[in-house]
């Protein structure tokens, strides 16, 4: 198996020889299928690439479909988060329960190792964070 450095020097040497095919006049396509067989000759090729979970192809998040029969169950939300006192609550309902013709993709944490990696970070980043007490803060009086 060649070494990262002769894998590079065939390249230069592929490309500087498809540059003098180029200016000897050779057509395109019979300078891009020599080039094509000498790279396959000399790239390595170590394996074929298999997904540990074919679910989520390794991302960690399964894509379902929100369709009538089974809704994603998303709350309303009113306004962009970027509001203070956002909710994402209005008591209206679900996101998808009025329209039956409403389909959207969405993602869940997947059930394989890194999906739940992903939920545990999910959960951290989302958990509701303990409110700290503000303690009365001492004013000195002022006359007038």
């Amino acid at each position: 198996m060649p070494t990262d450095a002769t894998l590079g020097a065939t390249v230069r040497e592929a490309l500087r020889l498809a540059k003098l095919m180029k200016a000897d006049g050779v057509p395109q396509a019979e300078i891009d299928a020599t080039l094509e067989r000498t790279l396959r000759a000399a790239w390595p090729f170590i394996r074929t690439w298999k997904y540990l979970c074919e679910t989520c192809s390794d991302t960690g998040w399964e894509i379902r479909e929100c369709r009538a029969g089974q809704r994603c169950g998303r709350p309303r939300r009113i306004g962009p988060p970027t509001i203070a006192g956002y909710t994402n609550y209005t008591g209206l309902g679900t996101a998808c329960s009025r329209d039956d013709n409403y389909t959207h993709t969405y993602a869940v944490p997947c059930t394989c190792a890194k999906g739940s990696a992903m939920q545990v970070a999910f959960d951290r980043e989302f958990a509701e964070k303990p409110r700290e007490e503000k303690k009365p803060t001492r004013r000195a009086h002022v006359r007038p």
